[in-house]
């Protein structure tokens, strides 16, 4: 199965369509092998596959849409847009057989969501912030655990 990279781009903040074409590039000069790119997003990016956002979570809680039952089900590669791609990427595509996310230096049990990789669906993790959105934004909203990655690595730490 033809593996994916991900990312996502909501409007109003920092990021513009030119930082996915950039990450893109990055990709394109660094894959050996076929791959599929596609940008969540409630923009278009021109020479981009865009999957709409449907949620109106604010920011980085867009990346929770990543996890949309059925949505990227075979191995697929999550990448912040702010990520630089300098090298082969192949092992990237290798972790995607678990999930995997960057792991935060000094502490055991938390993790960093600028980079994930899975294979199959992770509907549940979608189906768990779903249950109470704006609780867990309240929960999540403040140093040392905050945001989306802290919400995901409890989660699956948790499991």
């Amino acid at each position: 199965m033809t593996p994916t990279v991900a990312c996502v781009l909501r409007s109003g903040g920092r990021y513009t369509p030119e930082w996915v074409l950039r990450l893109k590039r990055g990709i394109e000069r660094h894959a050996s092998g076929p791959h599929r790119f596609v940008c969540l997003s409630d923009v278009d990016v021109p020479g981009v596959e865009v999957l709409p956002l449907r949620e109106g979570w604010p920011g980085w809680w867009s990346k929770i849409e990543l996890f949309r039952p059925g949505l990227l089900t075979g191995p697929t590669i999550y990448l912040d847009l702010d990520v630089v791609v300098t090298g082969d990427v192949a092992p990237l595509f290798r972790a995607c057989d678990r999930f995997t996310m960057v792991h935060e230096r000094g502490k055991a049990d938390y993790f960093n969501s600028s980079a994930m990789a899975w294979e199959g669906d992770m509907g549940h993790v979608f189906e768990a912030f779903c249950r109470d959105p704006a609780g867990h934004m309240e929960r999540f909203r403040r140093h040392p655990r905050i945001g989306d990655q802290a919400f995901i690595s409890e989660l699956l730490v948790r499991e």
